[in-house]
């Protein structure tokens, strides 16, 4: 379901998140512009009208005829999983603390070898 969600309104829909805040040019940012970016994309997973639109498309994109009850068991539990998730992974501060702009190290140049 996470792969569901996070490739739809994230991978194909990061341009409507950063359209939202306004702020869709690539710059570099600072460590408080991090974790006040990272605090409206939260604003914007967490917003009832969002969680219902991943309930619709979970339902349409992940539900299949031979899950029986999964429209149901989606709409009950959804909603629930996601603000758990949320509450204990998605800590703007915590994310951006490992960051290079906020730890004050070098960014790497290129991937681990």
């Amino acid at each position: 379901m996470l792969y569901t969600i996070v490739n739809h309104f994230f991978v194909d829909g990061a341009v409507h998140i950063c359209q939202t805040m306004g702020v869709c040019d690539a710059r570099r940012y600072t460590c408080e512009e991090c974790v006040e970016g990272l605090e409206w994309v939260e604003g914007y997973l967490e917003d009832p009208i969002m969680v219902a639109e991943y309930v619709v498309y979970l339902q349409q994109n992940f539900c299949t005829s031979d899950m029986h009850h999964c429209h149901d068991t989606v709409a009950a539990h959804f909603p629930a999983m996601h603000d758990m998730a949320m509450e204990k992974f998605f800590i703007p501060t915590e994310i951006c603390n490992q960051e290079p702009v906020c730890t004050g190290e070098d960014p790497p140049t290129k991937p681990p070898q």
